[in-house]
């Protein structure tokens, strides 16, 4: 696969994982999740070249992160699609995580990683990922503003806990 194509998916998969993060008070439906404002990979990650090992668990979580995010759109999943979700998860998070301990500053990767958890709605998990890429890269404004959609989440789970679940 050629640089610019798996630029363009790397950054489309990108966009689809992140843009939840972008309107949090909204429901995570499909129209939400794929009409949101599009990723924009503003970082030097569009044209820094890493580790080749980095790049390759990057790529490979790809696959997995395309995965759960067609099955966690399906409402009622059956035990089979569940199975196959946490497999995808773990999988995309494995690598990420691997890519990112190969290249620290590989903020795409960190991004994605963040992405992946709000999806999955660890909103902790999401956090550290973003608080990442702003170590990585302070004035980042996207994760600022994802890390702002996670803060939200949390505290609206802590609310809903107080009030007894509901």
């Amino acid at each position: 696969m050629n640089h610019a194509v798996r630029a363009a998916a790397t950054a489309a998969v990108v966009a689809l994982l992140a843009v939840a993060a972008v309107a949090p008070a909204c429901a995570q439906s499909s129209d939400v999740w794929v009409n949101q404002k599009t990723f924009d990979m503003r970082s030097h990650d569009r044209n820094k070249a890493y580790d080749r090992r980095a790049t390759e668990h990057y790529e490979q979580a790809l696959a997995y992160v395309q995965t759960v995010q067609t099955l966690t759109e399906i409402d009622e999943r059956s035990p089979r699609q569940e199975k196959k979700l946490q497999k995808a998860y773990t999988r995309a998070r494995e690598h990420l995580d691997q890519a990112i301990k190969v290249s620290p500053d590989f903020v795409a990767a960190r991004m994605m990683l963040g992405a992946l958890h709000y999806r999955m709605k660890e909103y902790a998990a999401a956090r550290d990922a973003y608080q990442g890429v702003l170590e990585v890269e302070p004035d980042n404004q996207d994760a600022q503003a994802y890390l702002s959609s996670v803060e939200y989440q949390l505290q609206r789970s802590e609310g809903e806990a107080t009030d007894g679940g509901g």
